[in-house]
């Protein structure tokens, strides 16, 4: 188990475990006792009984059968097929339309998600929080999609990017991120800084909640906190190409990934920050690897 898991902590999730077994085996369970067995097991690293819960519910429990458990063991690809199965038979609920998003972006299928986003975008029947939702993750294709269209569609992506951000709050990480990213993009260098520390300030009030609970939560944080200081990099160098160049540039971000998690998903989040500075040919070896990673 990863460091912050204590002992502690295992004992506590090791007895809400036992518990909502027994619960399981006595009665017929509800879909949020299946729910909470698979979360618990994931929490305790036992991935393979987390996912055997999920199966034996799917087969024996239809009716209680959630397509987003996948999306609880980051089964991003049986998530996305379970979802557009279920669509074959009927509309998905708003729910469901941003548990396929969050699939998307988790696979990096930006096409796809960016229809499925402006489609959503228009449903005047949303929610202000699934709204924001919905901007968060389209605010994450059009970014992907801009860095790595042509001139004239990148700046097509870049105004849906621009949308999108209008809806998220300034109090979010993401969007204070976004903004700097559209800031650094913009070369509106005092605003990308401004909007970089103000992302920073809300991590840092939300670190130590998160840390003690969950690992992952906090890993991910973490990332979000590497690509801050590389948006900084970012507008250091175009502030003064001299003092910090592309070639320097390149060297630090090859440098960091090496020594990050082998992971698609947060590789994926890093390379489209060094999209604003670095096109592919200058970092062939890290696109490269990516791509490896990606097969």
């Amino acid at each position: 188990p990863p460091p912050l898991f204590t002992p502690s902590r295992c004992h506590a999730y090791a007895k809400a475990l036992h518990y909502k077994e027994i619960v399981f085996e006595n009665a017929l369970p509800s879909s949020s006792t299946i729910e909470d067995l698979i979360e618990i097991n994931k929490q305790l690293q036992q991935f393979q009984s987390a996912r055997g819960i999920l199966e034996h519910a799917r087969d024996h429990y239809p009716d209680q059968f959630k397509e987003s458990w996948y999306e609880k063991l980051q089964d991003w690809t049986q998530a996305l097929d379970a979802y557009e199965r279920l669509e074959t038979s009927r509309s998905l609920y708003s729910d469901e339309n941003l548990g396929v998003m969050r699939c998307q972006m988790a696979l990096g299928s930006w096409q796809h998600l960016s229809r499925r986003a402006s489609v959503m975008w228009d449903d005047s029947s949303l929610t202000s929080d699934k709204k924001v939702e919905v901007a968060i993750i389209g605010a994450q294709a059009e970014f992907n999609l801009a860095v790595a269209s042509d001139e004239h569609l990148a700046g097509v992506h870049w105004q849906a990017m621009e949308s999108y951000v209008r809806a998220i709050g300034k109090d979010r990480v993401e969007g204070c991120v976004s903004r700097a990213v559209l800031a650094v993009h913009a070369s509106e260098l005092t605003n990308a800084q401004i909007y970089i520390n103000a992302a920073r300030r809300i991590l840092e009030r939300e670190l130590t909640a998160l840390v003690s609970e969950s690992y992952e939560r906090a890993y991910g944080s973490m990332v979000v906190l590497h690509q801050l200081a590389e948006l900084e990099e970012i507008v250091d160098h175009k502030a003064s190409p001299e003092a910090l160049s592309r070639e320097h540039l390149v060297r630090l971000f090859s440098s960091r990934l090496q020594q990050t998690e082998r992971s698609v998903e947060v590789w994926k989040q890093l390379i489209s920050v060094h999209a604003l500075a670095v096109s592919p040919p200058d970092h062939r070896d890290t696109v490269l690897k990516y791509c490896h990673m990606c097969a």
